[in-house]
């Protein structure tokens, strides 16, 4: 279900983003559940991990959209932690990838400025890295933590997100995307 960010964030398919949500909430509460009653996190595949990450952020992009006006705020707030909270308890070691998760997730909580473009407005719904299929949403959301905590430069040149300092000038707009290279056959 996260495909549908990949839609035109101008028109979005509000019913389908509310059960979008209702998911993302039933996944975390169930995760939480399972974690209190079995020895879930220590041995969760990477899968659950991953999954969990994409949740909370699906939820993160849904509350700080048009859409939020639909959706219970405060169930919101409580599932992106318990998927906070998850992340916190897979990790195994001081900084290891669960652990960075949860940090990333908790600083983009607090920000002001994700998704916010250049001109002021937020733009929530949709993505920027489009490659990644349903992953997407978290490669775009770690993409937006490196621009606001890490001082990185937008990739994307879209003109429309706000890096840090609002600079997007570090490529060179093609107005296009690059072209795939072509595997040269063993006819050619």
């Amino acid at each position: 279900m996260a495909f549908h960010f990949f839609a035109n964030p101008a028109n979005p398919d509000l019913e389908a983003l509310v059960n979008l949500y209702s998911l993302c909430l039933s996944l975390t509460q169930s995760v939480t559940d399972l974690t209190n009653h079995t020895n879930l996190m220590s041995i969760c595949p990477s899968f659950i991990d991953r999954t969990m990450t994409l949740a909370g952020f699906i939820i993160l992009k849904l509350v700080r959209s048009p859409c939020a006006q639909h959706l219970d705020l405060a169930a919101g707030e409580r599932a992106y932690f318990q998927a906070v909270q998850s992340c916190k308890n897979m990790s195994i070691q001081h900084n290891d990838l669960c652990a960075r998760a949860a940090a990333i997730m908790s600083s983009l909580w607090g920000s002001l400025r994700v998704f916010k473009r250049k001109d002021g407005t937020v733009e929530s719904l949709g993505l920027r890295l489009r490659t990644r299929l349903s992953m997407s949403v978290s490669f775009d959301m770690f993409w937006y933590w490196r621009e606001e905590f890490g001082n990185m430069l937008n990739p994307y040149n879209d003109d429309k997100s706000s890096g840090p300092d609002n600079d997007n000038t570090s490529m060179p707009s093609t107005g296009h995307q690059p072209e795939t290279p072509r595997k040269s056959s063993l006819l050619d």
